[in-house]
C-alpha cells in the first residue's frame, strides 16, 4: 500500500483488517483497527491507529507510526518508527537510530543496536522467555455464482451486453453488464450503487465519493475517487491507487436487510428457496474466520 494519504478503515468505528499475505506499508498510507498479517510486515512510511498488529512472519520497522502493541512471531528491526505500545517479537530484535516513543519491547532472541545506543530505549528492552500467542486466520475461499438476468431486471437492475462506459454513475445506480463498466467523473452518486461486470473488470475514477457495491466475479475493479464505502468482491483483486482518498468496508447486511435480494449465490447460500436466515448468511460469508 503506497498511495499518499489514503486511508482504510473506520477512525470513528474501526474493525479489523486481515492481510493474507505480505504487508508493504509506505507513501503515507493510514490503517485504522486490529491489523492481522499473515505474512511479513514491512513500513516505511504510513501508519496503523485504533488497534493492535499481529504479524505471522517478521517485522521491518523502519519507518511510520504505530501507537497501539504489536506482535511479531519472527525476527524484529527497529529503526526510525514513533512507537507508544508494546512490541513483542518472538525471534531476535535489531535496533537501528533511532526510534521514537514511549515504547517497551519484550523479545526472546538475540539483541543488536549500534554503539553508544540511547540507554532510555535499551532500559525499556526486555528479553523473555516468551511472549503472547498470536492469532492465526483463514480466509475461506467462495464461489459466486450470479443469479439470471431475468431475476436482476425483475428487480430494476439494467441489464446490459457488451461493454458500459459512463461519465456520471446515476444516483442508486443498479447494472449488470457482461463485459466491463468503465466511469470516469467528479460527481458523487447519491444512495447505494450495485455494479455487476459478468466477465470483465469495473474501473471507477474521478475525484468523488461512491457508496455501494463492485463485483466482478471474473475480473478486477480498479477506483480512483475520494472515498469508497461498501463491498468489493473480485477474482483478480481490488486496486485502490488514488493518494489521499477513504476506504471503508461494510457488510451485506448493511446493504440487504433481506437475504433473498443478495444479487449472488455463494455455494449455493442465497438460492431462491433458501432458508438460511439473515444471522447465517452473514455468518458463511463474512470474510474471515480465526483460528
Amino acid at each position: 500500500m503506497t498511495s499518499g494519504g489514503a486511508a482504510i478503515g473506520s477512525v470513528t468505528n474501526p474493525g479489523s483488517i486481515y492481510i493474507n499475505g505480505d504487508l508493504n506499508l509506505a507513501g503515507g498510507v493510514a490503517l485504522h483497527g486490529d491489523v492481522y498479517v499473515a505474512g511479513n510486515l514491512n513500513i516505511s512510511n504510513g501508519s496503523i491507529n485504533n488497534g493492535n498488529v499481529y504479524v505471522q512472519g517478521y517485522g521491518e520497522l523502519s519507518n511510520g507510526t504505530i501507537p497501539g502493541d504489536i506482535y511479531i512471531s519472527g525476527n524484529t528491526k527497529i529503526v526510525n518508527a514513533t512507537l507508544s505500545g508494546t512490541v513483542y517479537s518472538g525471534g531476535n530484535l535489531t535496533l537501528g537510530w533511532e526510534p521514537k516513543g514511549t515504547f517497551y519491547v519484550h523479545y526472546m532472541g538475540t539483541l543488536a543496536h549500534p554503539g553508544s545506543f540511547n540507554t532510555t530505549i535499551l532500559s525499556r528492552i526486555k528479553k523473555v522467555s516468551s511472549i503472547p500467542s498470536i492469532p492465526t486466520f483463514e480466509i475461506p475461499d467462495y464461489n459466486i455464482t450470479l443469479k439470471d438476468d431475468q431475476w436482476y431486471a425483475d428487480r430494476g437492475y439494467l441489464v446490459k451486453a457488451g461493454n458500459v462506459s459512463i461519465n456520471v454513475i446515476p444516483n442508486n445506480y443498479k447494472l449488470v453488464v457482461a463485459n466491463n463498466f468503465n466511469s470516469i467523473h467528479h460527481t458523487s452518486p447519491a444512495g447505494n450503487v450495485i455494479i455487476i461486470s459478468k466477465n470483465g473488470d469495473i474501473s471507477i475514477k474521478g475525484w468523488r465519493d461512491v457508496t455501494g457495491i463492485l463485483i466482478a466475479p471474473e475480473g478486477r475493479v480498479d477506483f480512483e475517487g475520494a472515498s469508497f464505502t461498501g463491498i468489493v468482491i473480485t477474482k483478480e483483486g481490488f486496486f485502490y491507487t488514488q493518494g489521499g482518498s477513504t476506504l471503508k468496508a461494510k457488510e451485506l447486511g448493511d446493504f440487504f436487510p433481506d437475504p433473498s435480494d443478495i444479487p449472488f449465490i455463494v455455494d449455493g447460500i442465497g438460492a431462491g428457496d433458501s432458508l438460511i436466515t439473515y444471522e447465517d448468511l452473514i455468518k458463511h460469508l463474512y470474510p474471515i474466520r480465526e483460528k
